[in-house]
Order: structure tokens, then C-alpha cells, then sequence
């Protein structure tokens, strides 16, 4: 990825950070890969993580949106895509527990998958846009609007919460006292 590539581009959940005093890309690319390639970095941990962050993208149906119109996304299809996440986290923890043991299921796996979408995008805001963004200053973190992290990072909180309330919910009899519902789910989490 270049200097100037939106990383935002392939933002599945919360956007993207705004380091160093959330300094903004000056320009952005008209071509922004949703998948960008690996690259030695001198370290095997750092090429480990950018290995685990694009199989983590590519579990994302925004990347791939992005991936195949080969330019950045507009702000309003990532942030629709974090309150379609978001509505889906609420409507299943809450509905948790008049599910059968099918959707209590499938309920599960949509857990795993919005824990492993946020850890993707942790990785690749946290460890490789720094290696990836740098000035006269030193590295930063790539963002396209300040404004909209500020709100959109609290946001994207909201699935990793209610992800683990999920799991506890479903793995609820394993837990002392054991979790049987909703809210008890989600103040387990916050806690933890």
C-alpha cells in the first residue's frame, strides 16, 4: 500500500484511528487495494499479523465491495455497514433466549465472526497503518475524517460487547453463577 492509499478503503467495522493528532491524509488514491499485498517489514511477528489481518478482511463483504470497485468506499456505506452490525449484535443478544438451540447456533458463529471482523480491523489500525503511514513526523495512522472516527470507534465497540455476551449467553452453564440472560450477558462483558 502507498502512503497516500485510503486505508478506509477496505474498513469493515470501525473506520479508522486518527493517531498523532489525527492528522488527515492530504491526498487520496483513485485506486485503493481492499487487499493489500504482503510486504517483509524485518520482522516475522509483523508479517504474521499482516498474514492475520487480510484472512480476517476477507471475511468481510465490505472488502469485497471494495475490492471489485477497485477505489475507496464512500463514508456512508462503511457506517451502514457498522449499524448493520451493530442492529444485528442487539437483535441477537436480546432475542437470545426465546432462540431454539439452532439459531442459538447460528447466533454463535455470527458472535465469532463479529469478534474476528473487529480484531482484523484492530490489527490493521493499530500495528500496520503505523508501519504503512509515515511523514516528517514520524508514523501515523491513516484516517480520512477525524470527526467520524471519533464517532464511529465507540461505535464499532458495540458488536466486540455484545459478540461476548453472545458466547456467554450460549456457554451460559459453564459459567458461576451461570448467565442465563440478556443483560446479565452484557454486563459480564462490559466488565470483562
Amino acid at each position: 500500500m502507498r502512503p497516500n492509499d485510503s486505508v478506509d478503503a477496505h474498513a469493515p467495522v470501525l473506520g479508522t484511528l486518527g493517531g498523532a493528532g489525527g492528522r488527515m491524509e492530504s491526498q487520496q488514491s483513485t485506486t485503493s487495494p481492499s487487499f493489500p499485498s504482503l510486504e517483509w517489514r524485518g520482522s516475522i511477528v509483523l508479517l504474521s499479523v499482516e498474514l492475520l489481518e487480510t484472512a480476517l478482511v476477507a471475511l468481510s463483504p465490505i472488502a469485497w465491495i471494495a475490492h471489485f470497485r477497485r477505489k475507496p468506499l464512500p463514508m456512508w456505506l462503511v457506517d451502514l455497514w457498522v449499524a448493520a452490525l451493530c442492529a444485528a449484535s442487539v437483535f441477537l443478544v436480546f432475542l437470545f433466549t426465546t432462540f431454539d438451540e439452532s439459531w442459538r447456533v447460528i447466533a454463535k458463529w455470527t458472535a465469532v465472526y463479529l469478534l474476528l471482523e473487529s480484531l482484523g480491523v484492530l490489527l490493521r489500525d493499530l500495528i500496520l497503518s503505523p508501519l504503512i503511514y509515515e511523514d516528517e513526523f514520524g508514523a501515523f495512522v491513516g484516517v480520512r475524517d477525524p470527526r467520524r472516527w471519533v464517532i464511529l470507534a465507540p461505535i464499532g465497540l458495540i458488536p466486540v460487547i455484545l459478540g461476548f455476551a453472545i458466547l456467554h449467553l450460549f456457554y451460559g452453564d459453564s459459567f458461576k453463577p451461570p448467565i442465563l440472560e440478556p443483560m446479565q450477558a452484557v454486563y459480564f462483558s462490559m466488565v470483562n
